[in-house]
């Protein structure tokens, strides 16, 4: 039986919003005040035009009725305005009876003092409320030497009131579930993202880092040049896996930026080409590197490494062309590098790499793109400059070939 009620409700709700416009109003949480001021509107109407056929009603009760029937349709729209100016205009008629007479507003006070209530706070309400009813109660003492029509009034108007508090509190604790339920799914996808983090960190510790230990300590048994370099590289791997460890563990560190400088990363990475016997062409402009943001300047070095570690993997090894240009450019730091394609994949590519680099720098307010023509590879980025410096800040161009 609960269950068939339930269902009534909810299809004469939706029967009732049919005819009711939903409108975004502020401190209106749904249409149903706008559905009951007009209902308002029409018994208040319907009583004055009735009171007409059976006696003249004078102009300035017309007038202040008119006043009164239009504050009524602007109470869906400006509740606050207009259920005040209802109350004061009622309050002024109740203490001067000779400007007019409010005997015709009856529907629309009712639900005025409801809509006050359910959008002024209880201090003004209160206020309000006993300067209304002391009014009221006034009125009726000094003009009609009697108290019956107060009697009967102010207690309606006391219960709109109370119900339109009570419609507010409602609100207020649903709108409280509402937040107190996202802040626990945001707590719960928080606790789900760390936990996810602490299994990332003890997969990298219990496999990257302990297998980079065991090679690093056979590079260092060995001697030469190759096996010098192999422990370098990996000794760096090994502190890059400890910091992404530290920042996986914990949510609010901040992950380390680049100290160096971009023009000596780019002279590192080119020695170790060299060493593989891969040369190319160089074009880098010397440029002052505080003109870019840390962040972008990170991102740059990240990139540049990521770049010279697939010309590695990826590049013809029999041809050897590679081609390597940053130039600084009135607002921006313009990267281009372009090599013949191995005719052979490499066996440790996954292609992820990239993508990430495009997604971070486009998040910076830069571009990457890529794409292989006639065999030959091209990317090309673009790092915003900070502070939108001139062209005088291209300070030397060098350009070197092998």
């Amino acid at each position: 039986m609960a269950i068939k009620n339930k269902l009534s409700l909810i299809s004469i709700r939706k029967n009732l919003s049919r005819f009711i416009p939903v409108i975004s109003l502020p401190h209106v949480e749904h249409s149903y005040m706008l559905f009951f001021s007009i209902l308002a509107m029409v018994f208040d109407g319907y009583v004055i035009i009735i009171a007409r056929l059976t006696r003249p009603i004078n102009t300035e009760d017309w007038c202040w009725f008119c006043i009164y029937m239009l504050l009524c349709s602007l109470l869906s729209k400006f509740p606050r305005f207009s259920s005040s100016a209802i109350i004061l205009l009622l309050s002024v008629l109740c203490l001067f009876p000779d400007l007019g007479d409010n005997q015709y507003m009856f529907a629309g006070i009712i639900i005025t003092f409801g809509i006050f209530a359910y959008t002024m706070s209880i201090l003004a309400v209160g206020i309000i409320s006993a300067l209304t009813a002391a009014i009221l109660f006034f009125s009726e003492i000094y003009y009609e030497k009697t108290l019956s029509a107060a009697l009967v009034t102010v207690p309606i108007y006391l219960i709109a009131i109370v119900v339109g508090y009570t419609c507010k509190l409602n609100r207020e604790i649903s709108l409280a579930r509402e937040q107190n339920a996202k802040k626990e799914a945001e707590l719960h996808a928080q606790l789900h993202i760390y936990q996810r983090n602490l299994r990332l960190a003890r997969n990298l510790h219990d496999t990257v880092t302990n297998n980079l230990s065991y090679i690093i300590s056979i590079a260092d048994a060995q001697e030469g040049p190759m096996w010098r370099n192999i422990s370098t590289k990996a000794n760096e791997s090994f502190d890059t896996t400890h910091e992404v460890i530290r920042l996986l563990h914990d949510t609010n560190a901040k992950p380390a930026l680049f100290q160096g400088t971009i023009h000596s990363l780019i002279q590192q990475q080119r020695a170790e080409l060299e060493q593989l016997d891969i040369h190319g062409y160089y074009e880098v402009d010397q440029f002052d590197e505080n003109i870019l943001t840390e962040e972008i300047r990170h991102e740059m070095a990240q990139l540049i490494g990521e770049i010279f570690k697939n010309v590695s993997k990826h590049a013809d090894t029999v041809h050897k062309e590679f081609l390597f240009i940053l130039r600084c450019r009135p607002l921006m730091v313009e990267l281009i590098q372009m090599n013949t394609v191995s005719p052979t994949a490499h066996p440790l590519s996954r292609g992820h790499g990239l993508a990430l680099h495009r997604e971070i720098i486009q998040a910076l307010g830069g571009s990457l793109t890529t794409q292989t023509e006639d065999n030959t590879w091209t990317l090309h980025a673009v790092f915003p400059i900070d502070g939108h410096p001139s062209e005088s800040t291209a300070l030397e161009h060098t350009a070197q070939q092998r």
